[in-house]
């Protein structure tokens, strides 16, 4: 089976089974001020350095829970962000061919239609 580690810093990414997941050394589980008061972060953000790979919806897109938004690349892995919940992309701020870091805005999305 197909597997692949990138570790950068404190972050790990393995690829298996055609799933990307994330750990990181020491982390400790947070809620963010602003989540405490009940306002949700509507950004969807790099997991990892890398590409925007695909991106396959734009600005005013209605979108499903699960639906692929867009495909990032780091060290020939692959990883597929969806969309978290039923809404529409309020905001693209990368697009195809363009280079993300860690933690950086991809998209923003909304809920409902």
């Amino acid at each position: 089976m197909g597997r692949k580690r990138l570790k950068i810093g404190d972050t790990v990414w393995l690829h298996c089974g055609g799933r990307t997941y994330t750990v990181m050394a020491g982390a400790q589980a947070t809620t963010s001020t602003s989540q405490k008061r009940g306002q949700i972060d509507n950004s969807l953000r790099s997991p990892m350095p890398g590409m925007v790979l695909v991106m396959k919806c734009k600005e005013g897109d209605t979108i499903k829970k699960g639906m692929t938004l867009c495909v990032l690349e780091a060290m020939k892995m692959e990883y597929t962000m969806s969309a978290p919940y039923d809404g529409r992309v309020a905001q693209v701020y990368k697009n195809t061919g363009e280079r993300v870091a860690l933690g950086e805005k991809i998209l923003e999305v909304q809920h409902g239609g």
